[in-house]
């Protein structure tokens, strides 16, 4: 894990400190379940109809085996899917981002002006 300054200098001296306690966590809801993925503690599965407010952790129960797992499985394969994507398509916000060595980085995207 890197190594953040300034304002962030606290939180990464906590997660290098203490990872588990801040540990990534990931969501996967449909309009019956929520699952939950965390790093560093054990899965949590609910019932979004049963149970809106979602204090019932059903993840363990053999009954719900193939609905957690078919969840987990929809989780990882859009995290597959999505990670590290870049669109080409320049955004209209502050800084450029330059796209792969083809693109050279403009003097905007660096904080240069002038």
């Amino acid at each position: 894990m890197e190594r953040a300054g300034w304002i962030y200098q606290p939180k990464s001296d906590l997660q290098h400190a203490h990872p588990e306690l801040v540990g990534t966590a990931l969501v996967l809801r449909t309009p019956r379940h929520s699952y939950v993925h965390r790093r560093y503690e054990s899965d949590e599965l609910y019932d979004r109809v049963a149970d809106p407010s979602e204090t019932d952790n059903l993840i363990g129960r053999a009954d719900l085996e193939e609905t957690a797992a078919g969840l987990r499985s929809q989780l990882f394969g859009w995290l597959a899917d999505t990670s590290d994507v870049i669109g080409w398509d320049a955004d209209p916000r502050f800084p450029e981002i330059p796209h792969g060595w083809r693109d050279p980085p403009s003097p905007v995207a660096f904080g240069e002006r002038g």
